[in-house]
């Protein structure tokens, strides 16, 4: 989520650092994605 991003880019020296960031972006993008499709189908029938 936008919080954990917020953390993760305020302590970029975590060594998991970029590991979690690539997951939160894959994640984030699957859900948004979802979400957007919803919202587009949902506003267009």
């Amino acid at each position: 989520g936008l919080h954990e991003g917020r953390r993760l880019m305020a302590d970029p020296d975590t060594p998991s650092y970029a590991a979690e960031l690539e997951v939160l972006s894959k994640d984030e993008v699957r859900i948004n994605g979802s979400l957007m499709w919803s919202t587009y189908l949902g506003n267009n029938f």
